[in-house]
């Protein structure tokens, strides 16, 4: 029950169109393609949150949204890198970053690990945002090898994981 109402309020509160907002979430959505051979990850963060955390870190004059920097995709590829981490099977994946579209408030990033052939164990370690406020949760929902799970991420408690 408790899943629901979370599930419904994060849903409500992604969907709202308010320039401004007052909760600080991020939802990652992780599959894994036996066809593909890939784990492929979606995620969407508010931009203004997403943009203030670029500036601080790599540049100040750095825009997401309808004004795009020239190099933002290079500092969102360069921010996934250092604060989302995958671990398959023991070993640490380089993300291959696929691309980015924005809607309406949010920004959704299409990443994947290539050639995952088999998963026994996964850990994805998410310190997205955290930098910029203590109040920020990430979700994230697994459905890799029929299973499905979710978890809410936040500083001090920034690692899900799995065995199969």
């Amino acid at each position: 029950m408790k899943k629901v109402i979370l599930v419904l309020l994060l849903g409500i509160l992604l969907v709202s169109n308010s320039a401004y907002h007052k909760y600080y979430v991020s939802v990652s959505e992780v599959e894994f393609s036996k066809e593909d051979e890939a784990l492929q990850i979606i995620t969407r963060l508010f931009i203004d949150d997403f943009q203030e955390a670029i500036q601080q870190r790599y540049d100040h004059t750095a825009k997401l949204g309808d004004e795009e920097s020239k190099n933002a995709e290079y500092f969102i590829k360069k921010y996934f890198d250092k604060k989302f981490l995958v671990t398959i099977n023991g070993e640490k994946k380089q993300l291959s970053f696929f691309g980015k579209e924005y809607e309406d408030d949010m920004i959704v990033c299409y990443i994947e690990v290539l050639n995952v052939k088999k998963i026994n164990s996964l850990a994805i370690q998410n310190t997205l945002l955290f930098d910029l406020t203590e109040e920020q949760q990430n979700i994230i929902h697994l459905d890799v090898n029929s299973k499905k799970k979710s978890f809410a991420l936040r500083a001090g408690n920034d690692k899900g994981m799995l065995n199969f």
